[in-house]
Order: structure tokens, then C-alpha cells, then sequence
């Protein structure tokens, strides 16, 4: 700090005032505390803005002296210079240190800074994890009524199936859940479960395309009915293809008179090239269409069903799935 002096006419140094107070400070310091002890007060400190408190230390023997008032300072220690020179020659008049400690404040400790980290991180999750919660419900929801809307349109055109069809009213719930009971059987899973449940109620949804006099006839087929009869598995397919997040759908439409041996219809694909769920929902429609009564002829016995069920096995159907069939059979489960 530079003071600049005056001179009186004799040509004598006069010192601005605030020198003087200044060098009252230091012989107050000296006089009371020893050389380079500082004096500090209640009221603000000429270099520092006034605002908070904060400890001057004396530099002899490290006790404190009175608070002094600051705003911009970080919790620290600090040491200042201040001397006083002359313009003249230059040199220092007086020279004095002033050690200052400010006290951290709590938003300065690490400890704080941690704990708000912390706090904030916990806020983000906490914000994320109800938004998430919030979206996931909706989704669920949403899936929820979709999945219902599906059931009940299945279900829809199940029953207009079956109402088409007079002499086999029922047919498609039956083999729906004849064909949920084999996959259970198996050991499928439940979305396996309920999609093999789906399939085999639309089995036959082709029959609506098919002339009511020859779906509904009293007599045996003739042939060039039987092939117009054949054509449901066609019509099936291209209904359900439809339906694009369902591939089976129109698998099971298309493939569930298809044979083990390859000599099915519409495509004669055999073996593993048709889809088990496939399989499944065809062994189910054989015992249904021979445990039920038809135009042509009556219901067949228990006994005579599982012996042709056995004859099938191997050729015509996947003989895993008939020997499923006949253990709920045998088990009294289904009759």
C-alpha cells in the first residue's frame, strides 16, 4: 500500500491522517501485544467487505484477537501484508502482518458437498424411478387391454366360426382347450400355453368361406366337395396373415390337416416342417372331430378313439403329443 506525503512551508513531512490512525493501530499492537501484533474491531476492515465473521490471529503467539467482518472470502487462512513507504526514498516506513482465519462455512465443507452430491443423485434416481414406474404402469396397462382386446376378438370369430357350422357348434373352444391341456401335458410354458390356446381357436376360421350346403350337409362328402371342404385351410391362412405378430396364427390355419408322413393337405409338408404348435392343435381336432357326434355319424367310443389314436401315431400325428393326450385320457381328465 503506497501512502503519499506532504510538506508544510518550513518543509516539514505531513502525513495524512489515516496514516496516523494507522500508526496508532500498530503501537497499540506493540504496546499491548508485542511487535506485529494486530488490532482488529467490531467494525469492518478497510480491506475487506463487511459481512460475516472471522478470526485475526496475533502473530507473536497465535491468540485471537475480535472478530472482524468479511463477505468475500473462502474458509481458509489467510496473511497480509501492509506497509507504508516513502515517496521520497523509497523506503518502507513500516510494515506489519495480519493472519486471518476464516471459519469454513457448511456449503464449504467436504463433508457437505459429498452429502449434497449424494442427496442429488438420490433426487435423480428417485425422479427417475417414478417417471419409469409411471411410464411402466401405462405400458402394462396398455398390454393388458390390448391382450384383453385380442382374447375377445379371437374368441369373436371363434364363436361366428362355430355358428356357421352347425353340427359342430363348440368345436373350436373344445380343441382349444383340449389343445392347452396337451401343451400343459408337455410341460410348455405359458406364453406357449396361451398362444397354442389362440391358434387352435382360429383353426378353422376358413369355413367361413366354405358354402353352407357343403359344410352343413347330412351325408358324406363327394369328392369334389371334399376338395372345396379342403379349401378352408387356404382361405384360413390368407385371413390370418393378416396378422403380422402372430406367424403361427396362420401356420396353424393353414397346417393343422397336414400329416406326419406328408400325405396331408394343402401342402404335404411333414415331419419337424410343421410347427409343433401346429401338431398339437391337430391332435386335439382329430379326438374332438371323432369324440363328437357328426351329420354322417355318431360320436365314437373312448375305447375305439384311443385305439385309432394309437394307429395315428408316428404317420398321421406327432406321436409325443398323441402319448400326452392318452395319459390325460387314461388319467380321467378328459372324457
Amino acid at each position: 500500500m503506497r501512502i503519499n506525503k506532504r510538506t508544510d512551508p518550513r518543509g516539514r513531512t505531513l502525513w495524512p491522517i489515516p496514516f496516523y490512525f494507522f500508526c496508532l493501530l500498530v503501537m497499540w499492537g506493540i504496546i499491548f501485544g508485542g511487535q506485529k501484533k494486530v488490532f482488529a474491531s467490531e467494525e469492518k476492515n478497510p480491506l475487506l467487505d463487511g459481512g460475516r465473521s472471522a478470526v485475526l490471529y496475533d502473530s507473536q503467539n497465535g491468540t485471537a484477537l475480535s472478530p472482524i467482518s468479511y463477505t468475500n472470502l473462502k474458509g481458509k487462512d489467510y496473511t497480509f501484508h501492509l506497509s507504508a513507504l516513502d515517496t521520497n526514498t523509497g523506503e518502507t516506513v513500516n510494515e506489519v502482518e495480519v493472519y486471518l482465519h476464516k471459519e469454513k462455512m457448511l456449503y464449504e465443507k467436504p463433508e457437505f458437498i459429498v452429502i449434497s452430491i449424494v442427496f442429488a443423485l438420490l433426487a435423480v434416481a428417485a425422479l427417475v424411478w417414478f417417471y419409469t414406474q409411471k411410464k411402466t404402469e401405462v405400458l402394462l396397462k396398455k398390454q393388458v387391454d390390448n391382450k384383453l382386446f385380442e382374447t375377445q376378438m379371437i374368441r369373436a370369430f371363434s364363436k361366428a366360426i362355430d355358428v356357421k357350422d352347425k353340427y359342430t357348434n363348440g368345436h373350436s373352444a373344445r380343441v382349444a382347450k383340449y389343445s392347452q391341456m396337451i401343451a400343459t401335458q408337455l410341460g410348455c410354458s405359458w406364453e406357449q400355453i396361451e398362444h397354442i390356446h389362440n391358434i387352435a381357436l382360429l383353426h378353422d376360421i376358413g369355413k367361413i368361406f366354405i358354402p353352407d350346403h357343403i359344410l352343413n350337409k347330412p351325408e358324406p362328402l363327394t369328392d369334389e366337395e371334399f376338395e372345396i371342404m379342403k379349401q378352408h385351410t387356404t382361405y384360413g391362412s390368407d385371413i390370418l396373415k393378416e396378422i403380422k405378430i402372430f406367424p403361427d396364427m396362420a401356420l396353424g390355419a393353414e397346417y393343422h390337416h397336414e400329416r406326419l408322413d406328408g400325405n396331408g393337405y394343402p401342402n404335404e409338408i411333414k415331419g419337424k416342417e410343421i410347427p409343433f404348435s401346429v401338431r398339437i392343435v391337430a391332435v386335439a381336432d382329430s379326438f374332438d372331430a371323432m369324440n363328437s357326434d357328426r351329420p354322417y355319424r355318431e360320436r365314437m367310443k373312448m375305447e375305439d378313439i384311443v385305439s385309432e389314436l394309437e394307429k395315428a401315431a408316428g404317420t398321421q400325428l406327432d406321436g409325443t403329443v398323441v402319448r400326452a393326450l392318452l395319459e390325460l385320457i387314461r388319467a380321467g381328465k378328459i372324457k
